[in-house]
C-alpha cells in the first residue's frame, strides 16, 4: 500500500497532509507527509530549476569580459609604474627607518642625561625656593 515497511501514525504540525484525492470504495483518506525521500527530491527539483532559470549565458560573458579588463588592467603602463614607484619608495622607506634606528640610541641617551640633570637641578632648587625670604 505504502511501499514502506511500517506506517507511523502521528500528528507532524510542521509539515502539511498530502491528500492524493483518490476515491476507493468510499474509504476515507489518511492523509501522509512528504517522506525524506521525496523532500529531498523536491528540494533538488527547486534547487534545478532555479538555476535552470539562470541567465548563465551572460554571467559567463560578464564574467570574460571582466577578466579581461583585470587582465588588460594588470598589464597596462600605469600599473607598471606604480608597481616600480612602490617598490622605490618601500626601499627608501626602509633606508630611513635603519637611518632613524641608527640615530635614535644617541638621541635617547642624550635625552635621559637631559632628564637627569633636570631631575638633580630641581632638587637643588627646591631647598632655595621652599625657604621664604625676609625682608
Amino acid at each position: 500500500m505504502t511501499g514502506l515497511l511500517y506506517v507511523d501514525f502521528d500528528v507532524y504540525r510542521d509539515k502539511p497532509p498530502v491528500f492524493t484525492g483518490l476515491e476507493y470504495k468510499g474509504l476515507l483518506e489518511v492523509p501522509a507527509i512528504p517522506t525524506t525521500v521525496d523532500e529531498i527530491r523536491q528540494t533538488a527539483s527547486a534547487v534545478a530549476k532555479r538555476i535552470n532559470e539562470l541567465p548563465l549565458e551572460d554571467i559567463v560573458h560578464d564574467l570574460s569580459a571582466s577578466l579581461r579588463e583585470i587582465k588588460d588592467f594588470l598589464a597596462s603602463k600605469d600599473v607598471k609604474k606604480s608597481s616600480a614607484a612602490l617598490a622605490n619608495t618601500l626601499e627608501e622607506l626602509e633606508k630611513t627607518v635603519k637611518t632613524l634606528n641608527h640615530n635614535l640610541e644617541p638621541l635617547l641617551v642624550n635625552t635621559n642625561k637631559t632628564m637627569v640633570n633636570t631631575n638633580t637641578l630641581i632638587k637643588d632648587l627646591k631647598p632655595i625656593v621652599a625657604t621664604p625670604t625676609r625682608h
